[in-house]
């Protein structure tokens, strides 16, 4: 796991089946965007070298709707990691832990190939996803927001010509 860097994606799930459905991982140590709990509404959650903040620990975190869109950044930024939803910044925190910065498990899209026990089927996400990025360094809360309001359905950012 790197010490600086931003994750991203878009996520709209048609069903929760399984607590810890991941969006976006590397593994059980390294990082994961993914949803807690089951059922329509669910908390979103972010999970660093095994070191979960679920539920967000601001206590003032959205709930995700199933069959509806929503924008994921996590920024890394050593010590301090921010985790934005739809623009908006949950949760920023200082962690001087030590964070694993080495691993071998594979970066996966809609699934953790690293559960433990066998169970990585039964947690596969369901439903859509979209535009996963990962990039080297840490955006900060500007580049959330227009990377959510350029993107977003309906979008009025950008404009085309007639």
């Amino acid at each position: 796991m790197p010490s600086k860097g931003t994750f991203s994606i878009w996520s709209n799930a048609k069903a929760h089946p399984a607590a810890y459905i991941a969006m976006f991982a590397k593994g059980e140590t390294g990082f994961r965007i993914h949803y807690f709990g089951e059922g329509d509404q669910t908390e979103p959650c972010i999970d660093v070298a095994n070191y979960d903040w679920c539920p967000l620990p601001s206590g003032a975190y959205t709930r995700v709707k199933n069959n509806t869109w929503y924008h994921f950044v996590f920024v890394l930024d050593k010590p301090n990691a921010y985790y934005y939803i739809n623009g908006k910044l949950e949760v920023g925190k200082t962690d001087t832990n030590a964070w694993k910065t080495t691993g071998t498990e594979p970066v996966t899209i809609g699934n953790n190939e690293k559960t433990a026990g066998g169970n990585s089927r039964k947690r596969s996400f369901d439903g859509l996803l979209d535009e996963a990025r990962v990039l080297s360094v840490p955006k900060d809360k500007n580049w959330a927001k227009l990377d959510f309001e350029s993107q977003r359905p309906g979008s009025k950012l950008v404009r085309h010509a007639k």
